[in-house]
This record gives structure tokens, C-alpha cells and sequence, in this order.
């Protein structure tokens, strides 16, 4: 599976739609909320402020948790819990091909150079190209064989219960989709026009994976 070219062109021009997305990031930084800090640190992990969890332990938390609300029968969760592993590591593949193709500088580089030389993102940015969304990539396509399987149903995340953070309630998986991947715009290390892209690709992985038949019919 390809990654599709960036939907926004590199550019310098600060009259550019690039410049503008670069921009966007930086000035959601200055504003942040607390809300919005908290959700740059849920979807972090490891890479967030404090000790966090790997992210496909994270992952394996939810997709437990919509097992347990939807009171699955062992074969579908059976089935689902493959499905998991298959798109943790086909995604990984998919994503980190993209990011070496294209090569796309972070935006702490970019706007260090081209709007403020001082500024850091809210997050530790990551030692690897920007485009697609690693996070983005990985979580959506689990997402979409939940959403496939059940539905777009309710989650509720409990990942950081030991911790004793509280839990963080969502109305549909695909909202759990769209607040992972806008976490990394509020964190200061993805432009939005990636994390857009790489849920629409992320889907398109899930859906090849949901599609793959592991019981008899």
C-alpha cells in the first residue's frame, strides 16, 4: 500500500499554505488549554510528560475495553485480537516506508527557521520524518476493524487507570480517532494536514485488515 503525496506542498513562501500550516502549529502552542494539554499527554505514552505506557499496550487496553462493553464471544475476540496484531505491524511498515520517502522536517524545525528561532513544541519531538503520523497510523487502522466489527460505539479509555488518571469517555471509536490524531497538533509535532491524511489512510489499512476472513464460515 503507497502513501499518498502530501496534499500540501513544501514550501518557504510565508504567504504559502505550508507556512500557514507550520503557523497554525506554533500559534496553538501559545494558547494551549488545559484540556488540550491533557489530551497531548493521554495520547503520548512513553513520549508524553511523565511515564506513560507503549502505545500498542494503550491500544490493547481500548480494544479490550470495547470487548468487554460489547460482551464479545471468545471467537470474535479471538478474531479481533489477531486483527490487532496484524495492523500494529502492518501499519508500522506502511507508515515509517512513508516517512523515509518523503522526509518531511518536523515542525519545531521548520519554525525555528522560519518564525521564531527559539520555540519548542508542548512534546519531545520524535528523531524520525513527519509525514505520515506514526501515532495517527498505527491506532486508526486498530480502530477502524473495532468500528467495523461493533460499529462506531461508545469507548471508554482506561490505558492510565493505574496511575489514577481518570478515564476519558468518547461517544463513537471514530471520535477516539479524530482526538489521537489532533493530540499530536496540540503536542507541536505534526502539521494537521498530515494527521488528516494518515486517518484517511489508516482507514483504508483497517479496512484491508477487517476484510481478512480468520474464521470459517
Amino acid at each position: 500500500m503507497s502513501i499518498p503525496p502530501m496534499a500540501v506542498p513544501y514550501s518557504e513562501d510565508s504567504t504559502s499554505s505550508f507556512y500557514a500550516a507550520a503557523h497554525e502549529v506554533y500559534r496553538i502552542s501559545k494558547s494551549l488549554t488545559p484540556e488540550q494539554k491533557a489530551i497531548a499527554n493521554h495520547w503520548a505514552d512513553v513520549g508524553g510528560v511523565g511515564v506513560g505506557v507503549p502505545g500498542p499496550g494503550h491500544l490493547i487496553s481500548i480494544v479490550t475495553g470495547v470487548l468487554q462493553s460489547q460482551r464479545a464471544k471468545l471467537g470474535t475476540a479471538a478474531v479481533v485480537y489477531a486483527k490487532t496484531g496484524i495492523a500494529n505491524k502492518d501499519a508500522f511498515i506502511i507508515m515509517w516506508r512513508g516517512k523515509f520517502q518523503y522526509n518531511l522536517l518536523r515542525p519545531v524545525t521548520y519554525i525555528q527557521r522560519h518564525v521564531e528561532a527559539g520555540w519548542l513544541p508542548y512534546l519531545v519531538t520524535p528523531p524520525y520524518p513527519e509525514y505520515p503520523s506514526g501515532l495517527a497510523g498505527i491506532y486508526t487502522p486498530v480502530l477502524q476493524v473495532l468500528l467495523r466489527e461493533f460499529g462506531d460505539v461508545p469507548v471508554t479509555d482506561n490505558a492510565y487507570a493505574w496511575n489514577g488518571s481518570a478515564p476519558r469517555h468518547y461517544a463513537s471509536i471514530t471520535a477516539v480517532m479524530e482526538e489521537a490524531a489532533v493530540s499530536r497538533v496540540y503536542g507541536g509535532i505534526h502539521y494537521r494536514f498530515t494527521q488528516e491524511a494518515t486517518l484517511a489512510l489508516g482507514r483504508q489499512v483497517g479496512n484491508t485488515i477487517a476484510d481478512i476472513p480468520l474464521l470459517p464460515k
